[in-house]
């Protein structure tokens, strides 16, 4: 059963204010693109989170809950999940804000609504190309960090489960994300083996 948002929606984190102002400008870029067509995008809003993000994972920072309260909010229009309509960068910088936070209900939200929509877009066989273009797109930026996060066994395990999710959705259909598995350079393909202490012979 997928899992539901809380009704949560207040920051009361402990994440510094420009942060906190970065992921509430992302979540009005797409509240406020609700009522319109075409992809979402946000580029200067990304490249500032993408920096923050960058300096949490070097000092193991942990983001609070009420942050992915905030984003799992703005994914949900009525009902009607909005990550199709996600430009790859914002989809990568919101799995990035998933792996980067506390284990909660929020989060393991978002990696559901994200991977339902890579889910429902591969259901229309017209969408094959653009599809499986948009998942290479999204792999070059997360699969890697998304993997190892799937494979480690000190994450969570309801966490854990929705990352898996994510995953084959993600290399599901995917000639590019399979490729990279597969036939990508050992060092690159085994790192995230090897983040979790496993030593490939």
């Amino acid at each position: 059963m997928p899992p539901k948002s809380s009704q949560r929606t207040s920051l009361g984190s402990s994440q510094p204010q420009p942060f906190e102002a970065a992921v509430t400008k992302l979540c009005s870029a797409i509240a406020n693109a609700k009522e319109k067509d075409g992809e979402i995008k946000a580029q200067s809003i990304i490249t500032r989170l993408k920096e923050f993000l960058s300096d949490y994972r070097k000092a193991k920072k942990i983001l609070d809950s009420p942050i992915i309260s905030l984003v799992v909010g703005s994914l949900e229009n009525d009902g009607d999940n909005i990550c199709s309509r996600l430009d790859p960068s914002i989809f990568c910088t919101i799995v990035e804000l998933v792996l980067q936070s506390e284990p909660c209900i929020e989060g393991e939200r978002c990696l559901f609504l994200l991977a339902k929509s890579l889910f429902d877009d591969a259901r229309d066989p017209e969408n094959k190309v653009v599809v499986e273009n948009r998942k290479g797109k999204i792999g070059r930026e997360c699969r890697q960090r998304l993997l190892r996060y799937f494979i480690d066994e000190e994450t969570a395990p309801t966490m854990r489960r929705w990352a898996g999710v994510l995953c084959v959705q993600l290399f599901s259909d995917c000639k590019e994300n399979c490729q990279w598995m597969e036939f990508g350079p050992e060092d690159y393909r085994w790192e995230p083996l090897r983040h979790c202490g496993y030593r490939h012979r």
